[in-house]
């Protein structure tokens, strides 16, 4: 069973509207919610949020990201209120993203939480959410993901070692960075790693008959 508090709705409430004046506390129609879709959305925010605390592979952008938005579905599926649309995209809304993607990129080892990245744009966090999801096509800790991953390939292409590319790109450890490289392109770190080895052998090797045939 699951009891979000009236405090707690009522904040979240708030956050959502983007209000600074108190507000009546949304009434949902029902004292109890039989919603199988509520309930496995509510687990995965729940597991996210319990990686993050013991950093097992878990983001806090991720797991605040899951949380609010559970709430956010709760209130407009079951309560007598109806929530503001969604910003529609435009390239000031990209623009104004800017310095929450550059907090990002300027260090990717960090676990950066949503709160932090909401305020570098100087909104709040539901507000956040919202513009960045509907400006980049995927939720903050989808994006940073994405960043990690590439950024990781790049290190990988220099010949850095895997546990080295883990810690800088802000994986929890070689296995959970494994998981999420091989996810994106379909094989390990060491993997890719061996492909880039035997490509350059090859072409070192191509090179050398290549001279030795214009020598003959």
């Amino acid at each position: 069973m699951i009891y979000p508090s009236e405090a707690l709705i009522s904040s979240i409430y708030q956050e959502l509207v983007g209000s600074d004046k108190p507000l009546d506390t949304p009434k949902f129609r029902q004292s109890f919610l039989n919603d199988a879709v509520a309930a496995s959305r509510f687990i995965i925010a729940h597991e996210a949020a319990e990686a993050a605390d013991g950093r097992v592979g878990g983001s806090l952008v991720e797991a605040e990201t899951l949380i609010l938005l559970w709430i956010e579905d709760l209130i407009n599926t079951h309560t007598d209120r109806n929530l503001v649309s969604p910003p529609v995209l435009d390239l000031n809304n990209v623009k104004r993203l800017a310095p929450a993607l550059e907090l990002i990129e300027s260090d990717l080892s960090s676990d950066l939480s949503l709160d932090a990245l909401a305020q570098a744009v100087g909104i709040g966090r539901f507000h956040f959410l919202r513009l960045f999801k509907t400006s980049l096509g995927a939720p903050p800790h989808a994006y940073i993901m994405q960043i990690r991953i590439a950024r990781a390939k790049a290190l990988l292409d220099g010949c850095a070692s895997v546990g080295d590319v883990a810690l800088a790109t802000g994986f929890f450890d070689q296995s959970h960075f494994a998981n999420a490289f091989r996810h994106a392109y379909g094989m390990t770190p060491r993997d890719y790693q061996r492909g880039i080895a035997r490509n350059s052998q090859s072409e070192r090797t191509n090179t050398f008959r290549s001279n030795d045939i214009r020598n003959k």
